[in-house]
């Protein structure tokens, strides 16, 4: 993380503790411990302060914003060595928004995530959600974003987005820093369900030729008893170093809560890509499937389970997670592993963490 990025955090930590004595405004946010120790003996450890206020501009105004920043102090070792404290910080949400009881636009650092997806998202587009975590942590893109709400449960949204020379949730190449990205969604309710339609375009860098990425993706869901849905999505770019030019994802799933003890709702859902030249052309096929299941054992007390499985590289990942809420405090414990012996990466919190078999703690403080 650069030095001026923390910087800027840490300013905007103490702009808000200065403004938060406004009536008008509320400050939350919460403070997380965070520790992962794997069967190799190797231990990570942190404390992520997430603060935000939020507030109206003025009482009779339709105007109001929100302010939050994020602070990760870790570090990480094997046996008896562990490298010393390691702090980074960044803004997590900044945003001003203008709304009336129709339709908003918001413009700064907020999240923009869509799609029925639990485990396994196509149109993982711009964030990083993941099901097992209890914070729903993302970090966010710097946009400008109008949406319009009917009375017919009709939404469509647009959006300008900056882009930056990283990746963001599933993308394979970044995005032009700095560059303008222009997209869409629209979504309307169809029988006992709704659909959704969303596009993107970028201008994306693979090894200095800068092209245009264009992104078309498609959804529904629909509760029919079990719950059903789809996610359907193809990339075109046009770049002269690369064999593949499309890339197509289809993904469906459903759910069902089994009438068990308080009832086990029970998710599965597969996601096939297809890489190739031309789109009715495939020189490459991956296979992803999950399955996720959670059970409330009384009013504070859940269990979860996930299990992932990739056909083609024959790895596997499974998960299982207590949780108990309380008013201002959540406890999670969790065991993942893969009973083949493989080897995860995944974003946590901004970093990336390596995943074997690996035990998990985390203490949410609410305030």
């Amino acid at each position: 993380m650069k030095t001026d990025t923390a910087i800027c955090a840490f300013l905007v930590c103490v702009a808000m503790t200065n403004l938060a004595t406004s009536s008008s405004m509320i400050w939350s946010g919460n403070i997380t411990g965070l520790g992962q120790v794997n069967s190799d003996g190797l231990a990570y450890s942190g404390l992520l302060w997430i603060p935000r206020l939020a507030g109206t501009i003025h009482p009779s105004s339709k105007l109001d914003f929100a302010l939050s920043a994020s602070v990760l102090a870790h570090r990480q070792g094997h046996q008896d060595f562990y490298s010393g404290w390691k702090m980074t910080g960044e803004p997590y949400r900044a945003w001003i928004r203008w709304s009336d009881s129709l339709s908003e636009i918001r413009f700064g650092l907020q999240r923009l995530a869509f799609g029925p997806a639990r485990m396994l998202r196509a149109q993982q587009w711009f964030d990083q959600l993941q099901p097992q975590d209890p914070l729903r942590f993302t970090q966010g893109v710097w946009a400008l974003r109008y949406s319009r709400y009917s009375l017919s449960n009709r939404v469509l949204q647009l959006w300008l987005v900056q882009g930056e020379n990283e990746l963001r949730g599933n993308d394979i190449l970044k995005s032009t820093d700095g560059k303008l990205e222009t997209g869409g969604r629209f979504e309307s309710p169809l029988l006992t369900g709704e659909m959704g339609i969303s596009f993107h375009r970028r201008e994306i860098e693979h090894f200095r030729e800068k092209e245009q990425e264009l992104r078309l993706g498609l959804d529904g869901f629909w509760d029919l008893g079990p719950g059903l849905w789809f996610e359907l999505t193809s990339r075109y770019t046009d770049l002269n170093n690369s064999r593949i030019h499309w890339i197509s994802t289809l993904m469906v799933g459903g759910d069902y809560t089994v009438p068990w003890g308080n009832g086990v709702t029970i998710t599965l859902e597969h996601l096939e890509n297809r890489l190739g030249p031309k789109l009715s052309v495939s020189e490459e096929i991956q296979n992803v499937s999950a399955l996720g299941w959670s059970t409330a054992l009384n009013f504070m007390d859940q269990l979860a389970g996930y299990s992932y499985y990739t056909w083609d590289t024959d790895l596997d990942l499974h998960s299982l997670f207590w949780q108990r809420t309380l008013d201002h405090w959540q406890i999670q414990i969790g065991i993942l592993g893969s009973l083949k012996g493989g080897k995860w990466r995944q974003q946590q919190y901004g970093e990336t963490v390596r995943i074997e078999m690996d035990g998990q703690l985390t203490i949410i403080y609410r305030y």
